[in-house]
Formats: structure tokens, C-alpha cells, sequence
């Protein structure tokens, strides 16, 4: 008899289950992104979140340079990005929500302060997205959040989509919120971030920031960036172009892909780090009378590859130690990892990789692969 009532009781289970804490589409902020600057109190941060105006986001003629730009820039000064996030929620009938976040940008002059304890935050809330782009701004990084090309309607996606396209050229690195806490939490040495400008209706990616421990040591250059990143194997194209002689012969190739290797030798005078790199690509333009797909010709073409970027990496690794005085290119994982006890030995690996460590390209194989269409 119980086990007949039993299953009069499952249709009023079905009946009576559901969504009793959902949340529904118009009662959230979609924040899309988040900056941080520096204010004239340096003890707190200027905290500048970007929301969509979503019943305006198909509107013909928004833009940020037609009409409107669909979007509302909220700014507050705080102690902590707690803090500066309530007095901005005080302000909407909706709750704020960072499951859609998509940038998190900082000041050079944020940047140059420590800024792990303010990205702490981030951390804690569980639906904030790993995969939020990270990226330090010349300037007031807010800017950031309102500029875009005319023919796109929400800056901080047009940001986001043009790191992860530029990180594909070699000239900036591509980095997400994930790797700023895998830094952070294991207290590597130091660490590279795109850095971007911000003109008059566009962004412009010009190379990377580089940390030093918790805050900014200085600026590389796109060139210099694509020195760095050729040692940690994250060059996967881009263009390398040679000028030639008096203007004659110049030739642009076009990387494929490139592979590193490194091997770290240890010796009573510190660490010689043996590189074998081998990078691959074709000739998608030439101006000059030299028969590329010559064998000899297309010898003397790849030497000359070679020869500048050596000159890249040489150049880097050089800046790096000399003037930053940081490792941001990962060399001292290898040692942590292969040889921990003497890592710990080592204690401040900045300063040991600035004075006795050498980076040494033992073997640089650079082949075309194709030639093109000569006329």
C-alpha cells in the first residue's frame, strides 16, 4: 500500500520543482570590463567598470563613431576594488555581473605600484571568467574602456579580440588573468604584459610591460617583445622584414611557426642557457632583381634572417638584464623545476639572472619554406 502512494507523489515532484533562485537577463550589469587607475591618493585606486546598454546594442548608427556608444563607463575611488565596486552598484536597479568580463587593464603609473593585492578580488569570485585578457595602458587605462575603431559598437570586446589577434603576430604576449596568478602565486621573478595605447578612435598594441616581481620594471618595444617571446616559444607569426641594401632587394617573410629548445648548463660561473631555435615561413613579398627561389639565393635570405634575429634576442636578453634586472622569460622555471635545491640556494634569481646567467643561441635554423610567384 506505501509503495502505491509512493508514486502518486513523483508527478507532484515534477510539478513542483524549478529555478527558485534564478536571476533573469534584464536584472543584471553585464560588466565587460575593468580598469584600474592610479588617483592623486596613490594609497587608493581609481576603479572604472564597462557596461553594455543592451536595449541599445542593435540601434542603427551606434558606434564610436556614428552615434551613441552603447555602453556606460562607471568610475569610484577606493581602497580596495570592494570597496570602489558598492558605491557603482548603489547606483544601478541591476546586480552587477562579472561572468561576461572580457579585459582588465591597469595605468603604468597602477602598474608601477604592487598590484597583486588589488587583483585578489578577482580571485575570490567564482564567476570571473580565467580567461579575462590582461593588458597595461599608456596613460589612463579607462580610456580604454570607451575607444574603438568607428566600425565597432563595444570597446572593451574590440580590445579584447585585437590582443588575442596581435598575440598570434609575435608583437605582444598573449596573457590572461589565469597567467597573472600562476605569477603570482608562485612568485616567479617576473613576468610580460601587453601593453597598448590609446589614440583618438583606435587602440594600439606597441609591446609589452614588464613586471619585476609585484610591479612594472619598464617597457619593451614590438620588436623587442618578439625577442623575448622567440626564447619563450610563443612566436608563432608575424613578419620579419629585411630592408636589403640601399633599399634594393627587400624582402618580407612571413613566420609559420617556430620551435625553441633549452638546455641550462651549469657551470662555477653561473648558468649558460643553450637555445636551439628553429623558425619556418615563406617570402610573401619581394622587391629587388635577386632570384629567390635560387638555392643560393634562398641561403643567403635565410643567413639574413638568422642575423637579425639573433640581433632580437641578443638585443632583449641584454635589456632585460641590464636595465630591468628581471627574468620575464621563464628561465629561472627551469632551474626551479629541474633543480629546485639549487634554486633555493640561488635565493634572489633576478639578481643572479642579471649577473651570471647567459643566454647563448647554440643553433638557429631558419627555412623557407616557400617562395612565392616571382615575376
Amino acid at each position: 500500500m506505501l509503495r502505491w502512494w509512493s508514486l502518486l507523489l513523483v508527478p507532484l515532484v515534477l510539478l513542483t520543482s524549478g529555478c527558485w533562485d534564478r536571476i533573469e537577463v534584464e536584472e543584471r550589469a553585464y560588466v565587460l570590463g575593468l580598469a584600474m587607475d592610479l588617483p592623486e591618493n596613490e594609497g587608493k585606486r581609481k576603479i572604472s567598470i564597462a557596461i553594455p546598454v543592451v536595449q541599445e546594442s542593435g540601434a542603427e548608427g551606434s558606434g564610436n563613431g556614428g552615434g551613441s556608444v552603447p555602453l556606460t563607463i562607471l568610475s569610484s575611488t577606493a581602497s580596495t576594488v570592494l570597496d570602489g565596486l558598492v558605491p557603482l552598484q548603489n547606483k544601478l536597479n541591476k546586480e552587477l555581473f562579472f561572468g561576461h568580463q572580457k579585459v582588465l587593464v591597469f595605468s603604468e603609473a597602477c602598474a608601477a605600484k604592487p598590484i597583486i593585492p588589488w587583483v585578489d578580488f578577482f580571485e575570490r569570485v567564482a564567476n570571473i571568467p580565467r580567461s579575462i585578457m590582461v593588458a597595461v595602458c599608456q596613460g589612463e587605462a579607462a580610456k580604454a574602456l570607451e575607444t574603438s575603431l568607428p566600425s565597432e559598437q563595444l570597446p572593451p570586446l574590440y580590445l579584447h579580440q585585437l590582443l588575442k589577434d596581435i598575440a598570434q603576430t609575435g608583437s605582444a604576449p598573449y596573457r590572461t588573468f589565469n597567467d597573472l596568478m600562476v605569477f603570482a602565486h608562485e612568485k616567479r621573478p617576473g613576468f610580460m604584459l601587453p601593453l597598448i595605447k590609446v589614440n583618438k578612435d583606435n587602440i594600439e598594441v606597441i609591446g609589452s610591460a614588464v613586471l619585476k616581481e609585484n610591479s612594472l620594471a619598464g617597457t619593451l618595444t614590438s620588436r623587442e617583445t618578439r625577442g623575448a617571446l622567440w626564447l619563450t616559444g610563443e612566436v608563432q607569426g608575424g613578419v620579419i622584414d629585411l630592408p636589403g641594401v640601399d633599399g634594393q632587394n627587400r624582402l618580407s617573410f612571413l613566420i609559420g611557426d617556430s620551435r625553441r629548445l633549452i638546455r641550462p648548463r651549469y657551470t662555477e660561473k653561473g648558468i649558460t642557457f643553450e637555445v636551439k631555435l628553429i623558425v619556418e615561413g615563406s617570402v610573401e613579398e619581394y622587391f629587388g632583381k635577386r632570384n629567390v627561389i635560387n638555392a643560393e639565393t634562398t641561403a643567403q635570405a635565410e643567413a639574413e634572417l638568422a642575423r637579425q634575429i639573433r640581433k632580437e634576442i641578443a638585443g632583449t636578453v641584454a635589456k632585460l638584464q641590464k636595465e630591468f634586472g628581471t627574468d620575464a622569460l621563464g628561465l629561472g622555471e627551469f632551474v626551479r623545476k629541474r633543480n629546485p635545491k639549487l634554486y633555493r640556494q640561488i635565493g634572489d634569481w633576478n639578481h643572479y639572472f642579471a649577473n651570471q646567467v647567459e643566454v647563448k643561441l647554440t643553433d638557429l635554423s631558419v627555412q623557407i619554406r616557400r617562395t612565392g610567384v616571382l615575376r
